[in-house]
């Protein structure tokens, strides 16, 4: 009954402090941790006394996060609704793909599209155990607690993985592994040290153990938990790989060519970015600054204006603030996190990061948008900020 119930609902962040944090921006404090009201709740659990984080659509039962959708909690007990309204709900003989349903012995669940089963992937001879670059799992999210989950839902955001040696890390740095339950994480500890099991086939897909099948369960707020072996109401899926290889730049095939057109064309692909300003004052169109480092393009509340120096790659607020990339992707002036400061220039009038102008933003509940260097959910969209001298 407890591995059932642990397999419908979602798993819990038990603080172990009460201290209140300051929470800067849109984020708020539950005991020791910040949090996003948009994705999570705080609960206070009657027994432990302690502060609970819950996904927004569940709520705390004896230090378990369960589904409000199919379960309620009863004196410290979770007790199945007889109305359970957790979708999908599936007939016997179907799985749950994506929004809707499919026939198990015909098909399996491909980035959330069902698929004929002689296109499946099974068992893998061969397959690579140290990935030549970085990659995404087609459709796949990760939740703050290292959750991976496919098709999301709410609190998941885009995740990017490395591969080597057959340990599998998420893009926080963290180890992914195989839980007790089955259920597939990655965490800075990982629960157990059986962790060395992933791989990529030659065809594309994530393997554990030699075997490119994984299993998919619904939860109650949207998307499905990954399995590594198949737990009940649950269906099979295959997790496509998509690598991110960095494209090198071949010297040779600009030197040899002698179209102009094709000189003039590979010249401008090869545009390093400035890493000095030519003054120490410049904005970035649009682009505000909250009150405690976080940078905010289309402003929103409590944003203000902020203008920029650049220096030999380093990126200067106008309160002297060294501006970095989160461990969340995210930009901002600050205390650095990591010691990746030197990688902003200016690359044909728009700022960039590791040479790429690239940037993403994403709405928050307060108007504006985050900035970051990746996409980081699926609603974030690409955005170049376009600088502005004030020399």
């Amino acid at each position: 009954m407890l591995r059932f119930l642990t397999l419908l609902s979602l798993s819990v962040l038990v603080l172990l402090s009460a201290a209140t944090n300051s929470c800067g921006g849109d984020q708020q404090s539950c005991g020791d941790a910040c949090y996003n009201s948009n994705d999570y709740n705080c609960w206070t659990d009657p027994t432990t006394k302690r502060p609970v984080l819950c996904p927004v659509g569940t709520e705390n039962c004896a230090g378990n996060c369960i589904a409000s959708c199919g379960y309620t909690c009863q004196h410290g007990q979770i007790q199945q609704k007889q109305n359970n309204t957790c979708p999908p709900s599936c007939s016997s003989g179907q799985s749950p793909c994506g929004q809707g349903c499919y026939d198990s012995s015909a098909y399996c669940c491909i980035s959330g599209k069902p698929t004929d089963t002689a296109h499946c992937p099974d068992k893998c001879d061969t397959y690579i155990t140290t990935s030549p670059c970085n990659f995404t799992l087609c459709d796949v999210g990760e939740l703050w607690d290292g959750q991976l989950r496919a098709d999301f839902g709410p609190g998941a955001n885009w995740v990017g993985f490395s591969l080597k040696n057959a340990v599998l890390r998420d893009d926080r740095g963290q180890i992914c592994y195989s839980s007790a339950h089955s259920q597939l994480q990655c965490n800075t500890v990982p629960q157990n040290s059986d962790y060395a099991n992933f791989g990529i086939s030659s065809d594309g897909y994530l393997v554990y153990k030699g075997s490119a099948v994984f299993y998919q369960s619904a939860v109650g707020t949207g998307g499905y938990n990954i399995f590594t072996q198949q737990v009940p109401y649950s269906g099979k899926i295959a997790l496509k790989v998509q690598l991110y290889c960095p494209v090198a730049t071949s010297s040779t095939s600009s030197t040899s060519s002698t179209s102009s057109t094709s000189s003039t064309s590979s010249t401008s692909s090869t545009v390093m970015p400035s890493t000095t300003g030519p003054c120490n004052n410049f904005t970035l169109n649009n682009t505000g600054q909250l009150p405690d480092g976080q940078i905010r393009y289309n402003y929103g509340a409590d944003a203000m204006n902020v203008s920029f120096s650049l220096n030999n790659g380093v990126l200067t607020d106008n309160r002297g603030q060294t501006c970095y990339i989160s461990t969340s992707s995210q930009l901002q002036c600050n205390t650095p996190e990591t010691n990746d400061k030197t990688s902003f220039g200016v690359k044909n009038g728009y700022l960039s990061y590791k040479n790429s102008i690239t940037f993403y933003k994403s709405a928050v509940g307060t108007g504006g948008f985050n900035v970051y260097t990746r996409k980081v959910n699926r609603e974030a969209t690409e955005v170049e900020l376009q600088v502005k001298y004030n020399c």
